[in-house]
């Protein structure tokens, strides 16, 4: 069941990636911040799910994960994102 739940999450960041890499109203420095920030609160979830063995009740809106997402110049400085590099280690 444990994995089950592990493979659904997987599924659903890659989704959520490949979206924002589609969206055509995300800059190309918008496209990295929002995948960066998206891979790194699963990693956070999938790190807090698995010390306390639960998910929070209070889930944040994508408003709230841009918050702690990558600073656009540094995202303009590494430039265009690839759908390989962003979904290497989802």
């Amino acid at each position: 069941m444990a994995e089950l739940a592990k493979d659904r999450a997987r599924f659903y960041l890659r989704i959520a990636v490949l979206r924002a890499l589609e969206a055509p109203e995300l800059t190309t420095a918008d496209r990295r911040r929002v995948a960066g920030a998206l891979k790194e609160r699963y990693e956070f979830e999938k790190a807090t799910f698995a010390e306390l063995g639960l998910l929070g009740d209070d889930l944040p809106d994508m408003s709230q994960i841009m918050r702690r997402g990558m600073p656009v110049e540094l995202a303009l400085e590494r430039g265009d994102v690839s759908y390989t590099e962003v979904l290497a280690d989802a």
